[in-house]
This record gives structure tokens, sequence and C-alpha cells, in this order.
């Protein structure tokens, strides 16, 4: 498996069982990422298979003056917690680097993947687009070899071949492996689009690992029974890992259907008619 072994998140079947997906290997795990600006404000947008949040952020074009997180599908019963940690942002400078919030905050306090969308609202607040739409694709393993890709504003960015966490195309991120320190090699290596384009692929290949399994199968188990290392996130960080469990009915497939990936937006258009 590519970096990843069921074996790893071995369980006893009594505490937390994994139930293999038989049908790995025939789609992939989609997601889309869509930033609107509006006066003063930013609202950003994201949609995968076992995640949609809303997330309205306000600033002065210096600092954040306010937040409001929205849970819209979760898989753990107490994600939505973190809607109300991310006010803890609210001061924090606006800047170019879609990693700022974490020189000043504890990322594994917080809830991971609205405390990365907060950090890309912040950045278009300095774009010059009213809007752009990242469209990411992790393909399951075949052969040993995952194909990831990009794409910004139907642009694509990067289309990478992972072979044990490490990209094997040519140029200067051939080598790198794309979970271990990856996001310090971006920030010495890449900037603007080309940076929030890889720590997004990144994020989602790291998800990923959810489509190998039967996640729904677990739903009603509390996760202080599986062996996914404890603090990495607002969910797995006590005291919420001490209740959490997980929902029913909270994945979904967007292999052959991406266009159904944000359709509770009220900013998302065809493609073709994102605003500049």
């Amino acid at each position: 498996m590519d970096g990843y072994s069921l074996d790893s998140f071995a369980q006893t079947m009594s505490d937390f069982p994994l139930f293999v997906n038989p049908d790995y290997g025939n789609g992939c795990l989609r997601r889309r990422i869509l930033l609107t600006r509006l006066d003063n404000a930013v609202v950003a947008e994201q949609e995968d298979d076992n995640h949609a949040f809303r997330i309205h952020l306000e600033h002065n074009n210096d600092i954040v003056t306010d937040i409001k997180a929205e849970t819209l599908r979760i898989p753990m019963s107490t994600c939505n917690g973190a809607a109300d940690k991310l006010k803890e942002c609210i001061g924090s400078s606006v800047s170019q680097n879609p990693r700022s919030l974490g020189q000043h905050h504890n990322p594994k306090s917080h809830c991971t993947h609205l405390f990365d969308l907060a950090g890309l609202a912040i950045t278009h607040i300095t774009k010059k687009e009213k809007q752009r739409l990242f469209d990411i694709a992790i393909h399951d393993e075949k052969d040993g070899l995952m194909q990831c890709s990009v794409a910004l504003n139907q642009r694509m960015i990067f289309h990478w071949n992972i072979r044990s966490q490490l990209i094997e195309n040519e140029g200067p991120w051939q080598g790198v492996n794309v979970q271990k320190g990856f996001s310090g090699w971006v920030e010495n290596n890449l900037a603007g689009d080309e940076a929030e384009a890889a720590l997004s692929l990144s994020r989602a290949y790291f998800i990923s690992i959810t489509r190998r399994v039967l996640v729904e199968k677990n739903a009603g188990m509390k996760i202080a029974n599986d062996l996914m290392t404890k603090g990495v996130c607002y969910t797995y960080s006590k005291p919420a890992v001490d209740t959490a469990y997980r929902l029913h009915d909270t994945t979904r497939d967007f292999t052959d259907s991406p266009d159904e990936m944000l359709s509770f937006s009220a900013y998302m258009k065809p493609e073709s008619e994102l605003q500049a």
C-alpha cells in the first residue's frame, strides 16, 4: 500500500474493527474548495467525501475581525465544537502565507480542515481574483501508484504520481515525501497558488486512506477505542476524544460526480462563470 498499511491501523475486533472496502481501486477521493471575496469578508467553502464546511471570515484588510464557521457534514459527533474554537483566530494578521495561522495558534487543537480552510480564506484576501476554485483528486492506488492532481479555476497546477508517499514526477518536488515534512518543504520551495495547491493536495492525500475501508460500518463506535494518534486535532484531543463517536451516513463518493460537491453553496457556479 502507498505509504499506508491497514496493518498499521490494526484493531481488535472488539474495540474498533476495520472493514476493508472491496471496491477500493476503482475510484478517487475528491475535494473541492471555493473561496469568494465579498466586501471586507471572504466566504470559504469546502467539501469532500467525509466533510462539508463553510467559513465566513471578516477583516479590515489588516487583521481578521470575525470568524463564523459551519460544520455542514462531519464524521464525528464532537467535530462541531471546533467551529467555536476557530474564533481564537480572530485578530490574526492578513498574510499571503496559507500557514500563517500556525505561527500563532496550535493547529492540533483545532479541526485540521477548518484550520486549513481559514488559512486559505486569509490568503484569498490578498488575491486579485474574486473567486478561486480548487479541485483535487486522489485516485485509488493501482500497482503501488496513486495519481493525484489539483487544479485552480480549471488550470492544472500539479499532477503527481505518488508511490509510497514519494512524488515521482521530475522537478524540484521529485522524491519529496508528500506527508512527512511536506509543509516545511512547501514553505521553503513554493509560494502563492502553487503553495496553496500543494498543501491542499497533501491534505486530501492524507484523508484518502478512508476510501480503503467502509467507515460507515463503524458508526456509533467511540473513537477513543481506535488506534489513530491522539492529540492530532480537535476531536482526537481531550476532552472531546473521551466522548466522540463516529456518526452515521456522513460519507459520500464523488468519483463520478464532482459537480455535486458544494451544491449547498450560494456562490458556486459553473466553472466557466467563476468571477475573476
